[in-house]
């Protein structure tokens, strides 16, 4: 039986055949003073991918332990799945069509972790490469670098204020065993995970590059769907996640909020609230939170009168499929599904 190793490296491939050998060889050029395995998970490729992975296995079976999915389970379930089988006490995440540029990364997040037990994630800069692997300008970029930061970042994830690049990070295996025993959340699998994990744990910035992120037209990683489908997927997840946060932050949490972070939790649950929602004893638990945090009257009637002034400002942006949009507007703020 094989030991457990310092570190699990999360590998999800589909269709990747073009690129997954630098995913894989950036992985394998890292140097560390502990052992690392490396778990790739493919759903059902069809073009080759297999062929790859299966060559590298047996030629690194002492790192590189491989699946491969009769069917495409689909990426959230391959996400959790992988997740489970790791047996590292720390847990990097690398897609298929991405690579690592520092071979260094997983040594300095590594003891950056052991020397400060009270941050569980550390993540760093990435580049933005294209097919070929040359870096690319993507205005986006400087948006979501403006959002890098250290500490208590669970805030700054609840109003969209945060950006965690996937492939840079480093991250505690503890922080995530009982989110991973609710795999129906894993819809937007990091924006889950990174909210629940900063619940309880503080975030680091290396500032380094450490990562390339291929920009392409079928990224493992992001999205492919648009408008109306997009919408409603998020719809369906989106009050099961941040019930489920808020719940998890409200019974983890030790601190005194400040008054601007107790109106931040109540704008969620009334964002809750509001939704439809078949489960009476979630939507009762949600609504037992808002004595808890509610931030006064002056800010409640405050926020009534901001919002409803704003509405006919917004209206004719809005989707006619999605009257919803505009209550979660008005109550949460813009939502931000990219990531990386």
């Amino acid at each position: 039986m094989d030991q457990p190793k310092k570190l699990s490296v999360c590998m999800l491939a589909y269709n990747t055949s073009a690129f997954i050998t630098r995913a894989i060889e950036s992985v394998l050029m890292q140097e560390t003073n502990f052992e690392i395995e490396l778990l790739i998970s493919d759903n059902n490729s069809t073009d080759g991918t297999k062929d790859i992975i299966k060559q590298y296995q047996e030629k690194y079976p002492a790192v590189v332990k491989a699946v491969f999915n009769s069917t495409n389970i689909g990426m959230s379930a391959n996400f959790v799945n992988t997740f489970k089988r790791c047996s590292g006490e720390y847990i990097a995440v690398l897609d298929s069509d991405d690579f690592w540029c520092d071979p260094l990364k997983l040594q300095k997040q590594v003891d950056f972790l052991d020397a400060n037990r009270q941050y569980g994630v550390c993540y760093t800069d990435c580049y933005i490469v294209n097919d070929n692997g040359d870096k690319i300008n993507w205005d986006e970029m400087d948006y979501y670098r403006s959002q890098f930061v250290s500490g208590d970042i669970f805030f700054n994830l609840l109003r969209e204020a945060a950006f965690i690049p996937n492939l840079t990070t480093c991250f505690r295996k503890e922080l995530i065993k009982d989110a991973l025993e609710k795999e129906d959340l894993w819809y937007f699998e990091d924006w889950w995970m990174w909210l629940y994990i900063s619940s309880s744990s503080k975030f680091y910035y290396y500032n380094a590059v450490t990562s390339c992120y291929r920009r392409h037209d079928n990224n493992i990683s992001e999205t492919r769907v648009a408008g109306k489908e997009l919408w409603l997927n998020y719809k369906k997840k989106s009050y099961a996640i941040y019930s489920n946060v808020i719940l998890h932050f409200n019974k983890v949490n030790k601190r005194k909020l400040t008054n601007y972070e107790n109106q931040l939790i109540f704008r969620r649950i009334l964002m809750l609230l509001y939704r439809k929602q078949k489960d009476f004893t979630i939507k009762l638990r949600i609504f037992l939170l808002v004595f808890k945090y509610f931030p006064g009257h002056k800010f409640f009637m405050s926020l009534l009168y901001q919002k409803i002034r704003r509405k006919s400002m917004k209206f004719f942006f809005i989707p006619s499929y999605s009257i919803d949009y505009l209550i979660d507007y008005l109550l949460a703020g813009d939502i931000q599904l990219l990531a990386l």
